[in-house]
Parts: structure tokens; sequence; C-alpha cells
């Protein structure tokens, strides 16, 4: 079968990426995840349940929005918005992970290749945490205050030489 280009409008753009759940997933396999949620029947009167634009496995607590350069996504949670915006960084530089590893908030470390990383100075920790995939290997501590979030921001803001609160502005209410 030879594959086609779909037409799709800016709304319909930003609901794909909001679904993002790494930067290695192509659109269409976030497109296909979404479909297949809908086609299994989610009640058992068969009916069926409709495409939303929050994840699944996040807690729904409104709406943030993250402005970065002038392109607008929207979030669901804090935790979805600093998750985002760290994406949104590393979309612009390939290697702004690796930089921001380097890069220490307290004990902890903001992003690092593994569990036990994030954590070297509290294995304690590392032992009862989860953190969250971020992209490509890359794990992130999500289990901030929104202070935490902020100051993390801003380092990680400076390391792309953008302004936070100019550059990227991220409303966590």
């Amino acid at each position: 079968m030879k594959a086609g280009l779909l037409d799709i409008d800016l709304e319909t753009h930003k609901l794909i990426e909001s679904n993002r759940q790494s930067l290695s997933e192509s659109q269409l396999e976030i497109v296909k995840r979404a479909l297949r949620a809908v086609s299994n029947p989610a009640r058992s009167n068969g009916s069926r349940a409709r495409i939303s634009s929050e994840p699944a496995a996040e807690r729904r607590t409104g709406h943030f929005a993250i402005r970065l350069c002038g392109d607008t996504v929207i979030a669901h949670s804090q935790k979805d918005a600093y998750k985002k915006t760290l994406l949104r960084l590393a979309e612009r530089d390939t290697d702004f992970l690796q930089r921001l590893a380097n890069e220490w908030a307290g004990s902890r470390r903001i992003v690092a290749r593994s569990h036990e990383a994030l954590y070297p100075k509290k294995p304690g920790l590392a032992a009862r945490l989860v953190p969250q995939a971020l992209a490509n290997g890359w794990y992130v501590d999500l289990n901030l205050s929104k202070d935490q979030k902020i100051k993390r921001l801003i380092m990680a803001c400076a390391l792309s030489e953008l302004e936070f609160g100019k550059d990227v502005v991220v409303d966590f209410g």
C-alpha cells in the first residue's frame, strides 16, 4: 500500500502533539495509539471512548499553556507542562539533554540516563521514587514542587540561551 499525506489543520496538529509521550515517537504512532484507544469498547453497553487531548496516565488538573518562542502547547498538569517544556527545548537542540544532565538542582540531577543517576547523592530516593521516561533513554524526576519545576526550567532555558518568562513561558497556574 502506498502511503499518502494527510492534510491536517493547526488544531489537529496541536492535539496530536499534546499526546506525544517521547521525542522518538512519530505522529503516525501517536494517531495509531489514540485510534486503538477508541476502537476498544470502553463500557459494557458497547459505546466507545472518545479521543481525548489529555494523556491517559496523568492526573487531569487543568490546562497549562506553554509558550516557547511563539509556539503554544497545552499541558494537562504541572508535571506534564514541565516534561513537555523540556521536550520542546530538546527538539531545538540535539545536545540539550546531555548538557542538562550535567546540571544539579540540590542533590538531584535534572535529567539522567538512568534512574540511579538522577539521585546519585541519595540512593534511598532512587529506591523509592519512580522517574518518568523523557525521551530516547533519558529520565526526569517529576516529584517536584511548583517552585522546583520553575527553578529547573530557568536553568534549562539558560542552557538553551533563552530567557524563562520571556522566550519560554509556562503557566503553572
